[in-house]
């Protein structure tokens, strides 16, 4: 029977260190599981986040796109030959009705 004693004791012992690593695997399981869903949540937070930006620098643009076209159609009619020759006309019927009124 003694040497079923030191058999059993290294079989308790065995079976002590089985059950710590178990623990300890559960543990570190646990703690990855808990790491996976942070990390997960703040991808989602992030690309909730990209997609407000991405939406908020289109409206930017198509902004500035207008801008620029309406800045566009202003200097081309300001500086288009029929703009220029109707200010001609409105200076010269100006010039005339100033003339027409000194002269009553």
């Amino acid at each position: 029977m003694k040497g079923y004693g030191l058999t059993v004791t290294i079989l308790i012992i065995c079976t002590e260190n089985s059950f710590q690593t178990a623990q300890d695997h559960a543990a570190q399981v646990a703690k990855l599981q808990v790491a996976k869903d942070e990390a997960d949540a703040r991808q989602t937070q992030m690309k909730e986040e990209m997609k407000e930006e991405m939406e908020r620098l289109k409206t930017q643009f198509i902004f500035k796109v207008q801008l620029f076209t309406n800045l566009v159609i202003s200097v081309v009619l300001t500086f288009s030959p029929i703009a220029t020759r109707i200010r001609n006309i409105h200076a010269q019927t100006s010039v005339v009705r100033s003339f027409e009124e000194d002269s009553e």
